[in-house]
């Protein structure tokens, strides 16, 4: 698996530590809202809102340097979406960023990661030992 996610989810390359690449196979298997099998990007849109209200500790709409520091520090990715560099990420900042993992793996380009696409997905991560 990529680091993304949610991200979610910002980095795109295929070297991804093996703790971080089945974090995110379940992180996108969370994403399938209606549990047919697929993600869509909108399904993967709503998981990425919802992960950056969690992440707001202090719920004013932006990351601040702490807040990302507080994520850095458990392990996850860092959170690198400030386009304006005024020291923040807001929520439009973060949404921004495109999905790299999910871009990476929607093999036919239709906005869906099918099953056929998260079976490579997962593949991936299998041969990072996970």
């Amino acid at each position: 698996m990529q680091r993304v996610l949610a991200a979610l989810i910002a980095t795109a390359a295929l070297t991804a530590p093996p703790a971080w690449a089945q974090s995110q196979a379940d992180r996108l298997a969370a994403a399938d809202a209606n549990h047919d099998g697929s993600i869509t990007r909108a399904e993967l849109q709503a998981m990425r809102a919802a992960g950056f209200e969690r992440l707001d500790a202090n719920h004013d709409g932006a990351l601040s340097a702490e807040e990302r520091a507080a994520v850095n520090g458990q392990g996850m990715r860092q959170i690198n979406a400030d386009a304006n560099n005024d020291g923040v990420v807001t929520r439009a900042e973060f949404l921004a960023q495109p999905p790299r993992v999910f871009e990476r793996f929607d093999a036919n380009h239709n906005d869906v990661l099918e099953p056929s696409e998260l079976a490579a997905l997962r593949s991936m991560a299998a041969r990072f030992g996970r």
